[in-house]
This record gives C-alpha cells, structure tokens and sequence, in this order.
C-alpha cells in the first residue's frame, strides 16, 4: 500500500520520512518553519503503512501539551487518509511527563508506588522552595546552620537575596540533572575539590602575569570540566575576581602581590562546600514535603519513571525497548539531563561503524529505531536546566557522516514560514550561535525589509541604549507609515526576549502616538491596572510596604500631589525636611487622629479628605483579606482600581488580558487548595524576579 501525504513533501522531507533502514538513528537538525511537525507524523504513518509497524507500539514525546494534541490529532488524520482500520488505538503521542505519568500509573502496583500522585506545578515548586528558604533564613532547620542569620557571612555572598537566588539555582540543577539530594552533594563537592585543586598556590600565581595566570586556570577546567571559557567578552569578568584572589590591585602595572592569598581561598572553597550542604538540606527538605503531602513535581516524575526503568528486579527498561519499535523524538534541544538519560533507557542500543567525511571509520555506541528532531538555536528551556548539548551527546555524529552508507544527521532547511527578509536574519543570528549549521532557504518570497543597524550598546551604558534602540524602532515605524511602506501597523511586529524590556518600547511607542498591542504576558507588569491591583494586594498583605502605599495615595482616586505627599511622609529637623522613620500607614493614621507635631500651616496643604478615603478603602479591604481567600480579595481590589484608573487606548485593549493574567495566576496558585492573599503575591514576585517564566495568559492582545 502506497503512503498516502497532507501535500507533497520536499525532497528533504521525504528522505527523512521514507529512510528504509530502522536500524541507523535519524538525527534531523530542523530550523525554523522547516516542517518538522510534518516530518515527525508522516515519518509515523510511514512506519505503520510501509513497514507494518503497530501505531501503539510506535512513541512520540514533545514537550508541550498543545504540540503533543497537534500531533496525536495529525497522525489520527494521517492514518484515517491512509484507510487505517478504525477505531483507531490508542497512541503513546506524550509530553515527557504526561508519558512518564502513564507509565508510573501503569506499573505502580507492580512498583509499590502510588498511582496517582498529586502533580506539583512548576509555580507552586517554586512557592514550595521559596517557603522552605525562608525558614531556613529564619534558623527553623537545625540541620541547616549555613542558613543561619548569623552564618550568612560564612556562606561568600553579601546579600540574602543573592544567596536565595545561588540556593534556588543548584537545587534546580539538581532536580534537573535528576540527581537525588545525596548524589547531588557528592558530586558537588567532588567537583568543588576538583576546581579549587587546579588553582595554582599563592607562590606560583604571584609570580605569573595576571593573563597567564587566568589562561592557565581556564586551561585546566576546560581539561577537567569540558568547559569554553573565554578571556573576552562577557566571561572576562570571571577572571578578573579570580586575580583578585592572588593580587591587592589588578589594575597596577606590576599589580601587588597580596599576602592572604592562601587564606582567601581556603575560605572561598569552605563558602562553596557550605553553600552544597546547604542546598543539599533544602532539597532534601523539599522532597520530604512533598513526601508529606504524597505528591511529585515535574522533575520528580521524570527520575521516579527513569529510577522504575533501571530497577533490575523489575527488567522495564528491557521490556518498554522491546514493546516500542520505533521512538520519535521532537524539540531534543530543550531536554534536561534526566530527559535525556530517560530517552537512553528506552531506546534499543546498538554499535554503529561510522565512516567520516574523510572515510575514516570508528565504532560509536548508539541507538536504533529512533528519530530525534531538534536545533540547538532555538533551545528556550535553559531554566528548567534544558541542555542543547543532549542533542549531540546522544548522536555525536556531524553533517556527512554515514553508517551502513546512510546519512544520520539530516537537514530540514527550506523554511515556508519564514519570509526572505526574516530568513536573512535568522541566518545571521544562527551563525553567531552555531555557524556549524545549515543556513535557511526561504519558501516563502513574500517582500520585507531588513535593516541592521548599528549597535546600541556604548558609553552611555544598557539602560540607555535600550532606550536608543527602542526610538530607533519606534522612528522606523513611523518612517514606514508616512512613507507608505506599511500600510496596516498589524503587519509589523516586535520580538523582546525578557518582558522587563517592554518598558522602553512602551514609552516610545506612546510618544509617538503609536498604537500597540503586547502579546500574552508582555507588558503586564507595565500596565496601571495591574500596577494599581499589586500595590493594593502588598499593601493587604505587608501595610509596610511604603513604595506601593505611596503609589496607591499618589493615584486616583486619591491623588495626592507631590507637594502633599512630601510634606506627609516628612518632618521639618534643623531646617531641613527628613523622611520620617515611622512606615507610612502609622504616619498617616496619626495625620488623621491629629496626633502629630505639624504646623496647622503645613497641615492645611495636605488634603485630608482623599486620606479618609485611603484610610476607609484599606480599613474595608483587609478586613475582606482576613475572611475570605485570594479570589475573592483580587475581585474586590480589581472593581475598586477599574473603577478609577485613566489609560490610553492601548491600555484598553489591553485590561481583558490583564484580567486573565490575574485569573490564571489563581489557578495556578490554587492547585489542591484554596489561594490565599499570600500564595498570590508571592506568586507576583516570583513572576516579577524570574522574568524568563512565562505568565499564565492566553496568547491574546494585552
């Protein structure tokens, strides 16, 4: 039987989807556009129509749950169009976890597991750790005397938000490395013992030039380690505290030899063995939470799936390589470490002779009866410890090389969703990340511009050159309109990496009467609507947050000039105005019970009655707070902000996102329990800290 298509292939396409021999792993490096999704479920189809395979014996694993509908749903279709015996069977199309999900709840009984865990989403992981920090900061874990307020100091770091950050990281590169908290802190600190032993001793460093000494150190971790490191560029800073170590001023020609060198790195390798034991005992401390409360997170799922498979007693690996006959993988680029090592226990090993470019041949271990699709650029999960490398450290082999006279690794290149314009510069930003790679070709030859203007980085520093380059291309959009080059302001859109970087564009945009639209979580934090409800809910939940107070008293409907609120947050001492030490809430109740130490002069220029206003909304709120769950509080707080904000016709169109922002920050804060004002908050910071997390919103204008 003849595989019948959607549409015609390209001739790259169809070598991939037709390969005849399931014996040599498919390694298809596919940029942007290029049909990958196609390739992954007609390669299925094939399988099952060509080759006789079983549709429920063939896995597929994406990372999204809308990518693994898109495909379930395409490869239904696909074997429908090629007369496929209804009905059809059921399919292994998974995310990684829903397909570790199944097989944990499949195997259960026969593991002693629990079934059917309570799963732990990303935000309330993040809210777990957080909660456990906090307590550890506050001495409530014996174990963990690092943590301690008066052991800070020992731990290296000068600020405790810094350190939260340092702990945060390690334990989520070792939840992502799927190592348990033991062998997380042993491998830790072999390596810690490991780098600190390549340092050169005070003696021979000091004798060194400053850059010898930093290329020696670099060249011993990239033997050790594997590492790149530069001596230019961003990394270059690295090096500079590293001859902080060995020298008192490095900016000296010759610098000065310190006389503490020793000392110093005997103290910066115990600040780094404390730091792994105290991320250990946090980590540890997170699992027996979750222990408690009989659930897993993502993570979890991942090493209790891959911990089933190695189990010899059990012989699951040897079975699931045996029962799935094919394993098509999409996104590699974005697998972690337990992915990756998930993937290399169900897959069906093998010893390949590979022939180079240069016909030399050598025996690589490797896999059979499997596809992975991927690109290493395009790799977006770097925080939840996504390894771009996993692609080439399951098949190691490059463009050219055979085995058994097939290719292995194969290019999707003809992109039919990228114009010419965009192709041009996906090409030049590609080949600044891996210039290894095939270029795009555009299939698509609708018109476009492309400008490449000159750098806005300099003198003047980050902050002002992201404002420079947001009038730069808020200029050209004008200069587009008025030349009559775009005639429809929907035809051109702004790609940002980071949502703290929209603040810019948003000036400049506005100063030119430039009508937008944001994109999901983009511009959420920026919005006056949502500003006025965060302020609001801190001030519930902490009334000594005296920068959302003073916001709140200098908005609608209060607004409170400057000259009111300088003189309210401010007392006269020898002549001149200093803020007073009292949180704003207590100065503000003792200006309305009078019981302060104003001037009847100066008590005159502050308007009392916008501060009984304040005083009654807050006093009516918190004790809403008090009585009911965060759902309710954020529905009182939102009539009460929407009622009085004034925005711009951008920031109309963008209020019903902005609403579901909020929606689904609930949702998410919720999971097995009613929301407090609390988890909400923290919630907010966690977003507002962690900018690269995506917000809870519908792909809709904001």
């Amino acid at each position: 039987m003849k595989m019948q298509y959607e549409r015609e292939p390209s001739e790259e396409q169809r070598a991939i989807i037709e390969e005849p021999n399931l014996g040599i792993p498919l390694k298809v490096v596919a940029g942007a556009g290029t049909g990958k999704t196609f390739v992954l479920a007609h390669r299925f189809v094939w399988l099952v129509v060509e080759r006789g395979l079983s549709p429920d014996r063939l896995l597929a694993l994406t990372f999204t749950d809308n990518a693994a509908t898109e495909m379930r749903t395409r490869i239904r279709r696909l074997l429908r169009l090629n007369h496929y015996p209804e009905p059809l069977p059921s399919l292994w199309v998974h995310t990684f976890h829903s397909f570790c999900a199944r097989l944990l709840r499949e195997n259960a009984y026969l593991a002693g597991l629990n079934p059917e865990p309570a799963l732990v989403t990303e935000i309330e992981e993040a809210l777990y750790l957080e909660g456990l920090l906090d307590a550890g900061f506050r001495g409530e874990f014996a174990h963990l005397t690092p943590l301690a307020p008066d052991r800070l100091a020992d731990l290296g770091v000068e600020k405790p938000e810094q350190l939260r950050r340092l702990l945060l990281t390690l334990v989520r590169e070792a939840k992502g490395a799927g190592h348990t908290p033991e062998e997380f802190r042993r491998t830790a600190l072999e390596q810690s013992e490991r780098f600190w032993s390549l340092l050169p001793s005070a003696a021979e460093g000091q004798q060194m030039d400053q850059h010898d000494l930093a290329g020696l150190v670099i060249t011993r971790a990239t033997s050790a380690f594997g590492l790149t490191v530069s001596l230019e560029g961003p990394q270059a800073g690295d090096t500079r505290e590293l001859r902080k170590l060995y020298f008192s001023d490095t900016r000296r020609k010759p610098p000065t030899p310190r006389g503490d060198t020793q000392a110093l790195l005997d103290r910066a390798q115990a600040a780094e063995e404390a730091l792994i034991e105290a991320a250990t005992g946090i980590y540890q401390a997170y699992l027996d939470r979750l222990a408690e409360e009989g659930a897993l997170d993502y993570d979890g799922q991942i090493m209790q799936a891959a911990a089933l498979l190695r189990r010899p007693d059990l012989g699951l690996s040897a079975y699931y390589r045996d029962y799935f006959q094919y394993l098509l993988i999409d996104e590699f680029q974005d697998t972690s470490l337990s992915q990756l090592d998930l993937v290399c226990l169900l897959a069906r090993p093998r010893t390949l002779e590979v022939r180079s470019v240069t016909g030399e041949v050598r025996r690589e271990p490797s896999y059979e009866r499997l596809l992975v699709v991927g690109d290493q650029k395009q790799s977006i999960y770097a925080w939840r410890q996504a390894r771009p490398e996993n692609m080439d450290a399951l098949l190691p082999m490059v463009e050219g090389e055979t085995a058994e006279g097939v290719p292995i690794f194969r290019p999707l290149t003809e992109s039919y969703r990228l114009t010419s314009a965009v192709t041009q510069v996906a090409n030049r930003a590609g080949r600044a990340a891996r210039s290894q790679d095939p270029q795009l070709k555009p299939a698509n030859l609708a018109a476009g511009a492309v400008l490449f203007p000159a750098p806005f980085s300099g003198e003047h520093g980050v902050r002002l050159s992201r404002r420079a380059e947001a009038a730069f291309i808020a200029d050209q959009i004008c200069r587009w309109r008025e030349s009559g080059e775009i005639a429809d302001l929907s035809e051109v859109a702004v790609l940002i990496r980071k949502r703290r970087f929209f603040r810019p564009l948003k000036v400049a945009f506005e100063r030119r009467s430039l009508p937008y639209q944001a994109q999901g979580g983009v511009g959420f934090f920026e919005h006056p609507l949502a500003r006025d409800v965060i302020a609001w809910l801190h001030v519930l939940r902490d009334p000594q947050q005296d920068l959302y107070l003073t916001r709140l008293l200098a908005r609608e409907p209060y607004a409170l000039s400057d000259r009111a609120l300088y003189l309210l947050l401010t007392t006269p001492v020898e002549g001149i105005r200093k803020r007073r030490s009292e949180p704003i809430l207590v100065t503000l109740q003792r200006f309305l019970a009078g019981d302060d130490d104003r001037e009847p002069a100066e008590r005159s220029e502050i308007p009392a009655e916008p501060l009984v206003a304040f005083a009654q909304e807050y006093a009516a709120l918190c004790e809403l707070a008090q009585r009911f769950s965060a759902r309710e509080v954020l529905e009182a707080v939102w009539r009460h902000c929407a009622e009085h904000v004034a925005l711009t016709p951008s920031e109309e169109q963008a209020v019903s996102t902005v609403r579901a922002t909020f929606e689904g920050l609930i949702e998410q804060v919720s999971g097995r329990r009613l929301a407090a004002l609390e988890d909400l908050v923290q919630a907010l910071d966690l977003y507002l800290q962690e900018d690269y997390r995506e917000l809870p919103v519908v792909d809709q204008p904001v």
